[in-house]
């Protein structure tokens, strides 16, 4: 799956994934311009080496995790199940008959997100982000 999205995009593109150790992927993360990353822990290192993030929030609460300053942006849908924090295990992720949490969020709200970023930190000392 990691291949099938790289290859419909352009630029410079490095698969990473597996690959990495932590230290590694926070020296990559740092010479990106923007993470879009769902809450994770990598999406902790984007904001301790400085990047920003476009956050995709689902099962988890973003009130408890949200990547902390406002170079950051959280997507996630406020739905009367969420949070629900079923993640952990097949039996808990299974037990959610819709998954809406994630499978609402649309690629126009995270390009959004992305563009917010942009012009927040047009203003800053890092280059512009290219969309």
């Amino acid at each position: 799956m990691i291949r099938e999205v790289a290859a419909g995009l352009s630029g410079r593109i490095s698969l990473a994934a597996g690959k990495t150790s932590v230290k590694q992927v926070a020296a990559l993360i740092e010479q990106c311009d923007l993470l879009v990353c769902n809450d994770s822990g990598l999406m902790h290192a984007a904001v301790a080496v400085g990047t920003p993030v476009a956050a995709i929030y689902g099962p988890t609460d973003f009130r408890r995790t949200a990547p902390l300053g406002d170079r950051h942006v959280v997507i996630r849908h406020a739905l009367p199940c969420s949070p629900c924090f079923r993640l952990e295990g097949d039996d808990q992720v299974h037990a959610c008959p819709h998954h809406d949490c994630l499978m609402t969020i649309t690629p126009e709200e995270v390009l959004n997100a992305i563009v917010r970023i942009r012009d927040k930190e047009s203003g800053g000392s890092r280059s512009a982000i290219q969309v």
